[in-house]
């Protein structure tokens, strides 16, 4: 059902612009990484996955761009959509 309301349709073109938005600041920070120069969240994700794989953490495989953006979208929507 819910694929045939016009709001549903709406709400997927809006998921998929800024998934494709989390998606370039990814990869913009992905080529100006600089370990010693952290400048925000993203760079502290990459540094924290850098940091467990160079200790032999199994877990840096979990630090994954996909989770990574699923993240960042809870958090904007919690910051933006108050609870009722």
């Amino acid at each position: 059902i819910a694929p045939y309301l016009h709001f549903y349709k709406e709400a997927m073109k809006l998921h998929s612009k800024v998934k494709s938005r989390f998606q370039k600041m990814i990869d913009d920070h992905r080529r100006t990484y600089d370990e010693d120069n952290i400048r925000d969240i993203i760079d502290a994700y990459m540094n924290e996955k850098n940091l467990r794989r160079s200790k032999g953490d199994e877990t840096y495989q979990y630090f994954t761009g996909n989770d990574f953006r699923t993240s960042l979208t809870l958090f904007l929507q919690g910051k933006y959509i108050s609870p009722v």
